[in-house]
């Protein structure tokens, strides 16, 4: 499996883009680009996501978790329907309307 994360800069945020496979193997990648751009807003493209298991989606909402807590906000945008509905079934989206109502 593999994973592709692009970064684009934008003023006071980051926009990072998704792009295939996010599991055991690969969520460090894009781990390793929220941590790092914490200091700003990081909306994540999830157009290009094919695949997202359930270590992948632990670790970046606890990463979400985290990071909120510093004041960072993180969003993910464009989420395709099959892992949109993975997210509600797993209870990730109350979540992240929950942390984005804080």
């Amino acid at each position: 499996m593999s994973l592709s994360v692009e970064v684009k800069n934008k003023v006071n945020s980051v926009v990072v883009t998704v792009t295939g496979d996010v599991d055991f193997s690969t969520v460090h990648d894009l781990l390793a680009v929220m941590t790092e751009h914490r200091e700003q807003s990081i909306s994540i493209d999830c157009s290009g996501l094919s695949f997202i298991d359930s270590t992948g989606i632990g670790l970046i909402l606890r990463t979400i978790m985290e990071l909120g807590e510093t004041g960072c906000e993180i969003t993910l945008d464009a989420v395709p329907p099959q892992i949109q509905e993975i997210l509600d079934e797993m209870g990730v989206s109350d979540i992240l309307h929950e942390l984005a109502g804080r």
